[in-house]
């Protein structure tokens, strides 16, 4: 986590990025940073010196080491924008057409002090921008949910050889999960990071699984380590509301969704819960995220707080008993929500 007030835009954005990165670049975050790779930039004059208009990609393999997950971090006029792309080829400076948000756009004035709270882990990440002084914060977040069934988990396994389209296509993984049954459906997606045109996803079926072999039907084809899930996940969000309906995902169909609405948690009455009751559990509830085609999944580094009640602050700390740790912020548009300790 880090906590630090930035004097101008030029020193949050390139703070944030050294911080996720974990990197000497303008500041040295190579002991204390995230662990995200810089995947490929592009600045007018220098990244010691970023304007309108330039940009970096960020990757990460995620904590369980066989994710794909890119997001572009663009600094336009009022605003930094996210993006996120199931693959970036750094050589032609281009992602994939499945682009999982197009809109994403944080409040940033190019003039003005602010206090740059960055959270994350290797599986997302969570930047938020409180003007100094000022009642509320704008945010953002990225990264990969956690699955929203216990019988989901989200285990990946890579496929040992190229793979063609069509019916009964055999396919040999490293390892099968033992969730893995015939008639379940898993995903099966591109990994590779260039050929842009040919990164494709898609939900299959197993037709028949005999240890780590199984068949499926097939509409793409794929190269060797290409990856097979039963969730993916991916996510970033649109807007600057935290509540807003514009989180683009991966979404539940095998497709590149541009929004799965807003997301929710247990309804609460306002004012009904105090957060020094039972180790401040009662204050902490988990954040879904839903399209049209039902549940998506959860955020595991942020939880809902119903609402901030007299003498809460932004930054207070509630604690569970086993000593985890949730920061509170209320975020536009009037979104309490508390963010994990890391």
């Amino acid at each position: 986590m880090i906590n630090i007030t930035c004097t101008d835009k030029t020193e949050f954005f390139t703070r944030m990025r050294d911080f996720i990165c974990k990197r000497n670049g303008t500041y040295d975050y190579s002991t204390t940073g995230i662990g995200w790779t810089l995947h490929d930039s592009s600045y007018a004059v220098d990244e010691d010196n970023p304007a309108i208009n330039d940009w970096f990609v960020i990757y990460s393999a995620g904590e369980g080491t066989k994710d794909d997950l890119y997001f572009k971090c663009t600094w336009t006029s009022a605003y930094i924008k996210f993006e996120g792309y199931q693959s970036w080829d750094s050589t032609t400076h281009a992602g994939s057409t499945n682009k999982y948000n197009t809109i994403s756009n944080f409040t940033m004035a190019e003039t003005g002090t602010y206090i740059l709270w960055l959270y994350g882990d290797l599986d997302g990440i969570y930047v938020i921008n409180n003007l100094l002084g000022g009642p509320s914060c704008y945010g953002v977040n990225f990264g990969k949910l956690a699955p929203g069934w216990d019988d989901l988990t989200g285990e990946i396994a890579a496929c040992s050889s190229a793979l063609t389209a069509g019916s009964d296509v055999s396919i040999t993984v490293d390892s099968a999960p033992a969730e893995w049954a015939i008639g379940r459906e898993i995903f099966i997606r591109t990994t590779h990071n260039d050929a842009m045109s040919t990164v494709k996803i898609e939900k299959i079926t197993i037709k028949t699984i005999t240890g780590n072999v199984i068949t499926a039907d097939l509409s793409n084809s794929y190269t060797a380590g290409a990856s097979l899930s039963d969730f993916v996940g991916y996510y970033c969000q649109g807007s600057n509301q935290m509540a807003s309906i514009n989180y683009g995902l991966i979404s539940e169909q095998g497709t590149i969704s541009a929004s799965i609405g807003t997301p929710t948690h247990l309804s609460l009455a306002a004012g009904s819960f105090d957060p020094g009751q039972y180790e401040d559990r009662f204050y902490l509830l988990d954040y879904f995220y839903q399209s049209a085609l039902g549940l998506a999944g959860k955020n595991k580094l942020i939880k809902r707080v119903p609402t901030f009640v007299a003498g809460f602050a932004i930054g207070d700390i509630l604690e569970e008993s086993d000593g985890t740790q949730w920061r509170c912020f209320k975020v536009y548009n009037s979104t309490y929500i508390a963010i994990k300790e890391v």
